[in-house]
């Protein structure tokens, strides 16, 4: 309801069946008698205890007759005081008023009118072809007459229409700051006591306060109510596979909520197979050779086959297979790529789901777009349809070369932000000496190394050139790996890196040629020597299995979920999930991901790494350890899923013993 507008029958305390105004006038029009003088002759009609005659009735020199347009589906009454003074002048709708819904509009201001007859009964001055959008106010944007076939623009306008939202907000925005309807909150008071008592106290707040709020609210609920009009707002959420239609209906439970959803459903339905209908099959894959078949009362056993077929038939409804199914509990979900995925299961939901995801929140590429087109719409419109429309391809073009040309320039600077960011190293300097090293950037800007010496070594520096030793993440030791190093205080291939605002570090106990190892987990808030605190044991394994549990890595993929690949030698590398709140295994799952069947199994330490649309596993081959006959070298190959399978440059996948060299030991 907007600000001047007031229910009669919920501020008078009318109730129950009634005449409408017009029927009321009409009968009390019957009963004049000609003469009449004054106003207390005139025909009244009263509404609680106010008195209402027709504007036409009263005589006033000075008024000129109204010329609005909107006096052709309303009427104008004017309200008689006791002592029959003229008071404060209405429009009353004739169509509300024909439903028994009266509804008074003051006639000072003409905008409540004729908003409320647009948005109640879609009627505009301009017979509905006028619209309050920026669209309808811009001139120029009136299609020429030519053969270009604008006439495909106006179909089904309603149901296709959506608004951006940066706008909604703006034009609240400005209603907010600078609307001037003083009658926002008038009206409000609209009873004469109430309206007596609260004058004095209104002429203040009505300065700003109310007239800003009620503003602001008026317009998004304006626009708010148009949103209903297009089935595509409710399509943008039920295709979402988070939301689906089943999150709604498990956690919209109120009455009016769960309206909205049923007429939301039948919307998106009925949009959905009117423009995305089903193929019609071929007639000649309906025809039935041989025999004639007779017309006969189909038997049980066809009437079962019938049956069967309209249960497959119901299942060819995709929107309600979809619909019956629960939203996708995945974090950072992104609902494009899921419906790529699901072409085959949903080939036509799929292109209505795909075609309305697509379409922009904000509208400003296309007003973009929209702006640069009047360059063909008046300096050229002489020229033929065709070309228009090749014009306006060549300058799209032009649009977009310039900006591939600004991307280039952005990748550009920020190549070299990221070079100054990350310089390359210079020869490193300092204690140098590492086996098996990892690294970490710190919250502060410097770096963390751990690697492989008694109770895991540390080293720290600021420009990754220059090192200096701090210590051990476990200086007293770690007697709760004995059972697995033997005695040997040395705890290998330490994975570490920073997550939640504490470091996590993968490390293995193990000894030479032993698939007696296991793989544990060590948090520290600080990453200090001392500070780290075993978390216990991440994944083992004995003789009997053909794995062997060290050299463990964390990778986070796209979808937020941790993996921890590892191994050495035996079946080759093998990856498992963690658990991201407690980062130790979930669940019993195991992946191969390389092995090396025909060479004695020799690789080991295995790393992820996520690069564009690939997964990159980064291996090491052979024998190290030898000095000067080590034949260690770094191989690679790549997957689209961080399970594989990976393959090498060649198409050689990495469980056959695939793999692309990248650097090799040398002298």
């Amino acid at each position: 309801m907007t600000a001047q507008q007031q229910s009669l029958e919920s501020l008078l305390g009318i109730s129950g069946q009634r005449k409408s105004l017009k029927q009321q006038l009409d009968a009390a029009s019957i009963k004049t008698e000609a003469g009449r003088t004054t106003l207390a002759d005139l025909p009244t009609v009263q509404i609680g205890c106010k008195e209402y005659i027709p504007e036409e009735y009263i005589a006033n020199k000075n008024r000129k007759g109204r010329r609005s347009w909107i006096q052709a589906h309303g009427f104008f009454l004017t309200e008689v005081s006791p002592d029959l003074r003229t008071l404060q002048t209405y429009w009353v709708c004739s169509k509300c008023d024909e439903r028994g819904k009266s509804s008074l509009f003051v006639a000072t201001n003409t905008t409540s009118p004729i908003e409320h007859l647009r948005r109640s009964h879609m009627i505009t001055e301009a017979d509905d072809n006028a619209d309050e959008d920026s669209y309808s106010s811009r001139a120029d944007i009136h299609p020429p007459r030519s053969g270009v076939a604008w006439s495909l623009l106006l179909q089904d306008r309603i149901n296709h229409r959506t608004r951006c939202f940066e706008h909604i907000l703006n034009l609240a925005a400005r209603a907010f700051l600078w609307g001037e309807d003083p009658d926002s909150f008038e009206r409000e008071a609209f009873t004469e006591a109430a309206f007596q008592v609260e004058e004095r106290e209104l002429r203040l707040w009505r300065k700003r306060g109310a007239i800003s709020i009620k503003n602001c609210w008026s317009k998004l609920d304006e626009y708010y109510s148009l949103l209903g009009q297009s089935p595509l707002y409710p399509a943008a959420v039920i295709l979402h596979p988070r939301w689906n239609a089943s999150w709604l209906e498990a956690n919209w439970t109120s009455d009016e909520q769960l309206v909205w959803l049923r007429d939301a459903k039948n919307s998106v339905r009925e949009f959905f197979e009117q423009h995305y209908p089903r193929e019609e099959q071929p007639e000649t894959s309906r025809t039935v050779t041989g025999k004639a078949v007779r017309q006969d009362e189909p038997s049980q056993f066809d009437q079962w086959m019938q049956s069967c077929d309209r249960c497959m038939m119901e299942e060819e409804d995709e929107l309600g297979v979809y619909m019956r199914q629960g939203p996708v509990r995945r974090e950072n979900l992104n609902p494009v790529l899921w419906w790529k995925d699901h072409q085959e299961e949903y080939p036509r939901l799929s292109k209505f789901a795909l075609d309305i995801l697509a379409i922009p929140a904000m509208s400003v590429d296309p007003e973009r777009t929209f702006s640069v087109t009047k360059l063909t719409r008046w300096l050229r419109q002489i020229q033929l349809p065709q070309h228009l429309q090749n014009i306006q391809q060549i300058q799209t073009k032009h649009i977009i070369m310039f900006k591939f040309f600004v991307s280039g320039l952005a990748a550009f600077a920020m190549a070299s932000a990221v070079n100054a960011q990350y310089p390359n190293p210079r020869p490193v300097s300092g204690n140098t000496f590492t086996h098996d090293p990892t690294l970490v950037k710190t919250p502060s800007g410097g770096y963390l190394m751990a690697f492989t010496a008694n109770g895991v070594g540390l080293k720290s520096s600021t420009d990754r050139t220059n090192w200096r030793d701090t210590g051990a993440a476990f200086p007293n030791g770690a007697p709760w790996t004995t059972m697995y190093t033997k005695g040997d205080l040395n705890l290998w291939a330490p994975d570490i890196s920073y997550h939640n605002g504490k470091y996590m570090m993968y490390y293995s106990a193990s000894s030479f040629g032993s698939r007696n190892s296991a793989i544990f987990l060590a948090t520290s808030t600080t990453g200090a020597s001392g500070s780290w605190t075993n978390q216990g044991e991440v994944i083992r394994s004995s003789d009997n299995d053909n794995y062997n549990a060290i050299d463990g890595n964390l990778i986070v993929d796209t979808d937020g979920k941790w993996w921890l690949s590892f191994g050495s030698f035996w079946g080759g590398l093998k990856l498992i999930e963690l658990d991201p709140s407690t980062g130790k295994r979930k669940g019993t799952d195991m992946t191969s991901i390389a092995a090396r069947p025909n060479n004695g199994g020799e690789l080991e330490a295995p790393f992820i790494t996520k690069c564009g649309n690939y997964y990159y596993l980064w291996v090491s081959f052979d024998r190290c350890c030898k000095g000067k006959d080590s034949t260690y070298r770094i191989m690679v190959g790549r997957a689209t899923n961080i399970k594989g399978p990976y393959v090498d440059k060649s198409g050689k996948q990495m469980m056959q013993g695939g793999g692309t060299q990248i650097m090799a030991a040398h002298d």
